[in-house]
């Protein structure tokens, strides 16, 4: 009785103090932070936060690189891009909010919100306005929060803004919409429903707790979204308004605006517009200063404490440890996960990772969560570990295991190292002090989606940098880590006779067993232990930490890269950066020799060297990449390409390190081996996506010298050391070296890399080889079909390809304004009005030098055929000439991408379109590829003409 009424008097005086601050809130206006965000050195944006008197939390960024008046005064050679604007909304609401009887619901309502408003009824009002204008929109959903974000040309943010916007003041959730949405959202899980990595976490939430958020299927599709909630009487559009209705309040939201307007003109957009969304009577939700420690426990420890065996749908075999614990959302300063994943994913000595390679157990090793907030949430948390296994590691998954608790044995120990933790943190500040700018629409995706976590001052710079030191807090994060609390994956074909259940969303196979006594009780002598194996040991300190940040002036600065150094055999070319005035320098070496590509054999061999070459490097050079040092080698038209990009001060070591293993190579039969499992497995896993298998015979069609995945496959299985040591040597001997260096990079640092590349490579006979040859379309349609080649797969997929003649550079011009026109109203069209599925694009292609246009579709069969899927491209070429040619002019004298596009007339973009890619033409030279589902019985019919060489 006494519990009662203190807690009825706590809810009235709850009650009481929201409505008392409601009140002062509606005669209060925008109150701006005294403070800034944190920001790297070389960000040149200006920033203010400020608070709506609605609660509305909003990040005003100027982008004073695009202010047209301080830039537009340069001269034509120096003049950039104007960049876009771009906006970011994010609402604290996600998929754990979705009412069992429509799961899915949080997703569908993030597609049906721009449906529309009251202000702008036109279904498509946004985006046929950012299409006018050069713009884009897209949004996500998670867990704990929807983002919703768009970019357009600066002059028409204002405009864009207020069309935005009103979707969040006075959405129509349309009815009419709702069947196509629906299909969407449809259309999108069919896409996914093959990814093994999803099919494995939708098990893992089947099993936690009937009354836990994560007991959900949060994609949501026909049967959740549509079939379920009419047989239950549930009419879908009254939940979608009572979900928007309760959750869709700017109190729970964040915003970001960035363009190149003053920070008062953003503000003031921000207040005419944001500032008309109602507040509601909820606390807020967005301030970056909540962070409750809470531990939903979502599963009972018989569910988690489990063995789970899943058959996959790709060539794969991987093993999978995770662990469930409390929300650590209020350790974010610290970073403990972070912290711990560096440890337990380190690839260099005494690691994991090291052991495991070398009983050639796996090929990859990962550590940590993707930080998504299904795995990351307010309720809980999860850590796991990912081994992707050879064949031989396959056979040895409970000594892997075992091997984890060993090491994280040892960790707990031993204690955290605040050693190790300063100079991890080392890595985190150098990595935000130097982080470069990213386009507008990325940035404002990034921060909306972060921003209501952290305080205005840690808005850039809280998910990122660790901070604070505190042992206890990460010993205490090492005891939840234990075989007690631990879940065990394993995904492989291998094990599909434990395999007796089907999970109901993906219709994966799977199976639930209790570990084996011989586990459990090694599992338990282990961690009682009190020594570690000889092989294990924290990481040893990094040489590659940066600490030199010196920035060189170049006393003769070029705008364009000049050649500094030149043999029969190499080409040296250097450009210092008088641009981003970044320590950062980037090496770019090619080996130009056609062996690589001449040949199938070539083709796989150059492969299988630069995959045998990664593994050799990765003890060697993984803790450069932990440093922000990266490197690559690959194969593209000309030969192979090595390259190393980071901070100017360690570059020199890496390049070294680089070259060393590639020009003096150690060819190992068991490498060699390892190398071909792991592109078998590629190759088979390529073909199953049909989308990859329509690329791929859409370039074996056009280059002479490609290679289906197919004809790689057969050579794959029988080449020997031998092949890959003869066809080395060949290309060792007879290659012309060209070398890039730009950054800041002295003419000294230049030399000293030329000194190091010469050091390893020996000097070669070089002759003259030919580029890629071609395939020179006739008028007329060339068509290929082909069978997905998973037959689980109900998708097919269609890829169409437009050949444009000619490379000068006005003709790129023409061609690149032509497909920026045609972009967006062809993905309104066929993927928002018609529904064709949830992967279409049209985008430019450039295949080695020739210009064209490329469609892709991919699309559930027993929606659409391949034949329909045509049908509906076709439609759209033939009806999208009337729309071309009633544009206004100003649409083709946009402010340019390249200098170039100012000369461009649409005169000239209209004759392109009528030459080369509508139906009509007789000049317009395509390429079909069409990949039909085997559950698809209707064959694409359509008349071929020949085609010339």
């Amino acid at each position: 009785m006494v519990a009662g009424g203190i807690g009825l008097v706590t809810w009235c005086l709850s009650n009481l103090w929201w409505a008392l601050h409601l009140k002062i809130l509606s005669k209060s206006k925008t109150r701006v932070s005294d403070v800034v965000p944190n920001k790297p050195e070389c960000d040149k944006l200006n920033y203010r936060v400020i608070r709506l008197r609605n609660d509305l939390r909003i990040l005003l960024v100027r982008d004073v690189s695009n202010n047209k008046k301080s830039w537009r005064a340069k001269s034509e050679v120096t003049e950039p891009e104007e960049r876009q604007a771009a906006v970011g909304l994010a609402v604290a609401v996600g998929s754990f909010w979705d009412p069992p009887e429509a799961q899915g619901l949080a997703h569908f309502l993030e597609h049906m919100v721009f449906m529309g408003s009251q202000k702008y009824p036109a279904e498509n009002a946004l985006e046929d306005f950012l299409n006018m204008h050069g713009g884009f929109s897209n949004a996500h959903t998670e867990a704990e929060k929807t983002a919703f974000y768009f970019d357009v040309k600066p002059d028409h943010l204002a405009a864009a803004l207020d069309i935005f916007v009103n979707f969040f003041v006075e959405p129509l959730l349309r009815a009419d919409c709702i069947s196509r949405e629906l299909q969407a959202v449809d259309n999108e899980f069919q896409l996914a429903m093959h990814e093994d990595e999803l099919r494995l976490q939708q098990i893992i939430l089947s099993l936690s707790k009937k009354e836990s958020v994560l007991n959900k299927f949060m994609w949501g599709n026909d049967k959740s979204l549509r079939k379920l909630p009419q047989k239950a009487g549930i009419d879908i559009r009254n939940l979608l308004s009572k979900f928007y209705n309760e959750h869709y309040k700017p109190e729970n939201m964040c915003a970001v605006i960035r363009g190149p307007h003053s920070i008062d003109e953003l503000q003031n957009m921000a207040e005419k517009t944001f500032g008309e969304i109602r507040r509601g009577n909820g606390p807020v939700r967005n301030s970056g200063q909540v962070h409750p420690t809470t531990w939903e426990r979502p599963w009972t420890e018989y569910a988690f404490h489990r063995l789970i065996y899943v058959t996959p749908v790709k060539d794969n075999h991987e093993i999978v440890m995770m662990w469930n614990f409390e929300s650590l959302q209020d350790t974010w300063k610290i970073k403990p996960m972070m912290f711990l994943s560096e440890i337990l994913g380190f690839e260099g000595r005494g690691s994991l990772y090291s052991y495991f390679h070398k009983r050639r157990w796996c090929t990859e090793l990962s550590v940590g969560n993707k930080g998504e907030d299904i795995d990351a949430s307010s309720r809980h948390c999860t850590l796991m570990i990912s081994v992707t296994l050879t064949m031989e590691g396959v056979r040895h998954t409970k000594e892997i295991v075992m091997s984890v608790l060993h090491y994280l044995h040892m960790l707990r120990n031993d204690g955290p190292s605040r050693k190790l933790y300063e100079e991890f943190q080392q890595i985190s500040e150098n990595y935000f002090r130097f982080r470069q700018d990213v386009e507008p629409l990325e940035f404002v995706e990034n921060v909306v989606s972060e921003m209501m976590y952290y305080p205005d001052t840690h808005i850039l710079d809280g998910d990122c940098v660790m901070m604070e030191y505190d042992a206890d807090t990460i010993q205490r994060l090492l005891g939840r880590l234990r075989f007690s609390s631990m879940l065990v994956g394993i995904i492989s074909c291998t094990v599909a006779d434990h395999c007796t259940e089907t999970e109901q969303w993906f219709g994966t196979k799977y199976g639930l067993e209790s570990f084996p006594e011989d586990w459990i009780e090694e599992a338990f002598a282990i961690e009682t232990s009190q020594g570690c194996p000889i092989h294990f040991h924290l990481p040893d300190q990094n040489p590659f930490v940066a600490t030199d940040f010196t920035k060189f002036d170049d006393p003769h600065p070029n705008k364009e890269p000049t050649i500094v150094h030149s043999e029969h055999d190499m080409e040296c070319w250097y450009l210092h950066d008088s641009i981003f005035s970044v320590p950062r320098t980037c090496i770019r070496v090619q080996l130009h020799n056609t062996v690589l590509h001449a040949t199938p054999k070539g083709s796989i061999t150059g492969l299988l060297i630069i995959e045998m070459a990664q593994i050799l490097l990765k003890e060697k050079l993984y803790p450069a990449e932990i440093a922000d040092l990266s490197y690559a080698i690959e194969t593209e038209e000309l030969g192979m390409f090595l390259a190393v990009t980071g901070y100017s001060s360690k570059v020199n070591l890496v390049f070294d390190i680089l070259c060393s293993t590639i020009f003096n190579f150690d060819f190992d039969s068991d490498l060699l081996s390892m190398a071909k499992e792991v592109w078998r497995r590629r190759l088979v896993n390529a073909e199953l996506d049909p989308s990859n298998l329509a690329r791929d015979i859409r370039l074996f069609c056009l280059a002479l010298n490609s290679h289906s995945m197919e004809t790689l496959f057969s050579e794959l299985i029988k080449i020997t050391i031998e092949d890959v040591r003869h066809i080395y040597d060949e290309l060792m001997e007879n290659h012309k070296a060209v070398i890039y260096v730009h950054g800041n990079a002295s003419l000294d640092h230049f030399h000293d890399i030329i000194r190091i590349f010469k050091k390893h490579r020996r000097s070669t006979k070089y002759e003259k080889f030919m580029h890629q040859p071609i395939l020179h379309l006739a008028p007329g349609v060339l068509f290929h079909c082909a069978t997905n080649k998973n037959s689980e797969d109900i998708n097919n997929a269609i890829e169409m390809y437009f050949q444009v003649p000619g490379s000068c550079l006005h003709t790129r011009a023409v061609h690149r304004l032509l497909c920026a026109i045609l972009e967006e109203p062809f993905f309104q069209s066929l993927r928002t009005e018609q529904q064709l599925g949830y992967h279409v694009s049209m985008s430019r292609k450039n295949t080695f030098g020739k210009l064209g246009f490329g469609v892709e579709i991919a699309s559930a069969a027993d929606r659409f055929s391949t034949t329909k899927m045509v049908e509906c491209v076709e439609s759209f070429l033939q009806n999208f000439k009337n729309k071309l040619q009633s544009m206004p002019n100003d649409t083709f004298s946009k402010e340019p991408e390249v200098h170039e596009l100012m000369a461009v007339t649409k005169d000239e973009v209209i004759s392109m379109y009528k030459q080369y890619l509508h139906p009509s033409s007789h000049e317009r030279c395509a390429l079909l590829i069409a990949v039909q589902s085997t559950s698809d019985k209707r064959w694409l019919i359509i008349l071929c003409t020949s085609v010339a060489l």
